[in-house]
């Protein structure tokens, strides 16, 4: 069996959250500049019960912006960042 088919026919004995993101580009007046952002956008789905959501906007030239906006969801502060 190949390792491909392997892990599709893996047996799934935990429960897995699903997680949705999505980000919107949009353009914002700072002063006398016109900048471009983005807006992230993260849910997280356990059950249907449980879910939280949370937008966060960001400077998209700001580098430690995005370094944050990551390590925070690496440390499961329910936030979703996805560089584009």
């Amino acid at each position: 069996m190949s390792p491909r088919n392997s892990f599709n026919e893996r047996r799934l004995e935990s429960e897995y959250p699903f997680v949705l993101a999505d980000a919107l580009f949009i353009q914002s007046r700072q002063e006398d500049r016109v900048l471009m952002r983005t807006v992230l956008i993260g849910a997280l789905l356990a059950e249907q019960n449980e879910s939280w959501l949370e937008s966060k906007y960001l400077d998209m030239q700001e580098y430690h912006e995005w370094a944050a906006a990551c390590a925070a969801a690496r440390e499961g502060n329910n936030v979703v960042a996805l560089p584009g």
